[in-house]
């Protein structure tokens, strides 16, 4: 039969009484493909068979291998129900490439290349700035107060040197790190967060090293942001979760194959898409599930740079928007003070240390009150320019509040001291006395709140809980 083209638009209009033209129209909107339905019921059966006992296997191998295949079939772009089982085999491939991740020889490498990466962190934060901490630490404890200028010159000298020295030493762990660890897969995935990592605190230390070269009196406190531990140990992350892992992408396949054979039940033209989980969903329940409360000995530093790289993964899987990651990964930093040793400030990036830290180093500077002088004067100025750089990188928003008020306070009180140096020295050194004790009541009262809530097991867990859940792709 031969149609004309003014034939093709009516005959699509009238599709309930075309029957006839199935099959010879491509033009026309055709219903669901029975082969393409039964290519999804039979997928969905395989599926749930081969989920059902994914757990018991130990040999991701053998596992995947046995995985059923969705059949590919032509002209289904009309038929829902498959378009759903090609979703849930396209998370279900995934899932089988982070099992593959886990099995015994994959975690032998990493293990592997966790013992050779030892060398390069060990460089960075063991055996490095051996010359210019010595200086520091001589100069510091020889500090004679009569001669402050001559002695902050020596300590800012020092500082630059220490400094220096780290990024050198950052700039070549960024090189080397990614060359011992494994280029695919979660070795891949652990370099570049260790990268990250690395990068982070290059920035920080370049930024310290410009504010210590326009310093003219205030002995800096960098130093005391570097102290971490095995940051090459996130490479045995994989193995030391395996397991857990392993059960919750059981889990997950499982689920698909349940949601799906739902799916394939419901005929009716109202259903709607498959909401899957998100396939980082085993780590974001490990992160969970594996909070440890204050002064539990498993919370270490190494324990919290493991569970920042799971965090890291799950980005890199659900392509987690910018603003959920940083709110739970702020929220997890804080976890790094847990792990310090007594007297130990720490890394610079829980928000809450550098908190604590520029309230610690402006009271020390107002300790050295003798007289309101210009170089007291400028010693507090300093202090408040270190708070403003410590204030660039991120914080919880809780901090970040309780920060950007403590700044404003110490502006405002820094306005005040200033004001009170152009009168009577006398009243001057009587008026920053008792603006000093004000200041530091209004001081303790901005930052006790949030301070508190870091400090209470059962708020910070409620804390990290909530920001975690919230990478979810469905919140």
């Amino acid at each position: 039969m031969r149609l004309s083209r003014e034939f093709l638009p009516r005959s699509c209009a009238a599709i309930g009484s075309a029957a006839l033209l199935l099959g010879l129209l491509t033009g026309c909107s055709a219903g669901p493909d029975p082969d393409a339905v039964a290519a999804a019921e039979a997928y969905a059966e395989e599926l749930t068979e081969w989920a059902e006992g994914l757990d018991d296997t130990g040999d991701a191998e053998q596992a995947i291998a046995a995985s059923p295949e969705l059949d590919a079939v032509e002209g289904a772009e009309n038929t829902p129900t498959y378009l759903e089982a090609e979703r849930v085999a396209g998370q279900i491939s995934s899932i089988e490439e982070e099992l593959l991740g886990l099995r015994a020889e994959s975690l032998a490498e990493l293990a592997s290349a966790a013992d050779e990466s030892y060398w390069v962190v060990a460089d960075l934060y063991y055996e490095t700035l051996g010359a210019a901490a010595d200086r520091l630490n001589a100069i510091t404890a020889s500090w004679d107060i009569e001669d402050d200028a001559a002695a902050g010159e020596a300590v800012l000298d020092a500082h630059h040197s220490f400094l220096s020295e780290r990024v050198t030493l950052l700039e070549t762990a960024i090189e080397e790190f990614p060359a011992v660890a494994p280029s695919e897969g979660l070795g891949a995935s652990v370099a570049a967060f260790a990268v990250d990592w690395f990068e982070e605190e290059l920035d920080f230390d370049q930024r310290a090293l410009e504010q210590i070269e326009a310093s003219t009196v205030f002995p800096n406190g960098y130093k005391d942001f570097w102290n971490f531990g095995n940051l090459n140990e996130v490479l045995r992350t994989p193995e030391a979760y395996g397991d857990e892992l392993r059960i919750g992408y059981a889990a997950q396949a499982l689920e698909l194959a349940e949601l799906l054979s739902e799916r394939i039940t419901d005929t009716s033209a109202e259903a709607e898409p498959l909401e899957l989980p998100g396939l980082a969903e085993p780590y974001r329940q490990a992160l969970i599930e594996g909070y440890r409360p204050w002064g539990d000995a498993e919370a270490d530093q190494e324990f919290t740079t493991a569970r920042l790289w799971m965090l890291w993964r799950i980005r890199e899987l659900e392509k987690t928007p910018d603003e959920a990651y940083t709110a739970a990964r702020t929220a997890l930093l804080e976890e790094l003070n847990r792990g310090l040793a007594e007297d130990e400030t720490g890394d610079f990036r829980p928000g809450a240390t550098r908190l604590l830290d520029l309230i610690a180093r402006y009271s020390d500077q107002y300790d050295l009150l003798f007289d309101v002088d210009r170089y007291w004067l400028d010693g507090l100025a300093e202090v408040l320019d270190y708070g403003h750089m410590l204030r660039e990188d991120p914080m919880t928003s809780e901090v970040a509040d309780a920060f950007d008020e403590v700044l404003a306070l110490y502006e405002e009180l820094n306005g005040k001291l200033e004001k009170a140096a152009t009168g009577d020295p006398d009243d001057a050194y009587s008026t920053a006395s008792d603006l000093g004790e004000e200041y530091a009541d209004r001081i303790v009262d901005a930052a006790t709140p949030v301070l508190e809530v870091l400090d209470d097991d059962a708020q910070y867990e409620a804390l990290l809980a909530e920001r975690l859940a919230a990478t979810a792709p469905s919140s």
